[in-house]
């Protein structure tokens, strides 16, 4: 299905519902400025995600984007990559699986390298493919837009799903990290 504004509402219900907690959780080691950061971004939910409730320039997403989840061709010269572990699949922004893999599984230095080269990579692929009506400046938004909306939050899932705190903890930083580097915050100002 296509997300609509109630699934849009539940999802933010939930993330509200489990902050708290995962908040407990880190304790001190949750900044007063991170948990700022967290605030204003849950307070702006309906406001980020308007879009994607909207339906508009949405695609399929794996949801579980990470190296992990592909398998490498033993001949790569006549043989190809799949992607696996489906699960989490569903619909969003073209560029939600992207920021997931490379702000959340990415060390700071390679992402600030590598990030915007690689996607402006992938723009330029989706327009030569025919996508229109999608600039540049659209796509960059929408990647900032879904380190806010996504990579922010996988830590606590991450933890309410069991993972090993130091995985948690260490994508708390890389999202973190993500989110004052690309001057994330802004969104909430001017969307």
């Amino acid at each position: 299905e296509l997300p609509n504004r109630q699934t849009v509402a539940e999802h933010a219900s939930s993330a509200q519902k489990h902050f708290g907690p995962f908040a407990d959780a880190l304790g001190d080691s949750l900044t007063t400025v991170q948990r700022q950061v967290y605030e204003s971004v849950l307070a702006s939910f309906p406001r980020l995600w308007e879009r994607e409730s909207a339906g508009r320039h949405l695609t399929l997403i794996h949801g579980d984007a990470n190296f992990t989840n592909v398998l490498l061709p033993r001949h790569p010269d006549h043989e190809r990559a799949l992607i696996i572990d489906w699960q989490l699949w569903g619909v969003s922004f073209a560029t939600m699986d992207l920021a997931h893999l490379m702000a959340l599984f990415w060390e700071q230095k390679d992402r600030q390298r590598m990030e915007k080269p690689l996607l402006q990579r992938y723009h330029q692929a989706l327009v030569k493919r025919g996508v229109k009506g999608y600039a540049w400046a659209d796509c960059w938004q929408d990647y900032r837009l879904s380190v806010l909306m996504r990579v922010l939050f996988m830590p606590m899932w991450f933890r309410l799903g069991g993972s090993p705190e130091a995985f948690w903890k260490h994508s708390l930083e890389r999202a973190m990290q993500a989110v004052e580097d690309l001057e994330c915050l802004d969104l909430i100002e001017t969307l």
